[in-house]
């Protein structure tokens, strides 16, 4: 069912402070900040088959994405030691620079 179907955090090293997701457009929106307890990599499903048919986009503030282009799992573990990671996904390919 393409209601219930979401992109979503799996796992988050640190502190959610924001998670948003809209069904209609499959913009992703997560805030969290990194804590030292929580040594990992982020992991968010993504829901591509029902949000992202041309393909999907993210970007990070504060991380770096360490999955492959297109995977079902989106990876990112955080860079230095940023206060907070801003992660979003939006629905087609990334512009390229």
């Amino acid at each position: 069912m393409t209601v219930l179907s979401r992109t979503y955090p799996q796992e988050v090293a640190g502190d959610p402070n924001s998670i948003l997701f809209n069904p209609f457009t499959g913009a992703f929106n997560m805030v969290y900040a990194p804590t030292l307890s929580a040594r990992g990599v982020t992991s968010i499903v993504i829901a591509a088959s029902q949000h992202y048919p041309n393909g999907w986009c993210a970007a990070v503030e504060g991380g770096r994405i360490t999955s492959q282009p297109g995977a079902t799992h989106l990876t990112i573990q955080a860079t230095g030691h940023p206060e907070q990671v801003y992660v979003s996904v939006t629905a087609g390919g990334c512009p390229s620079h």
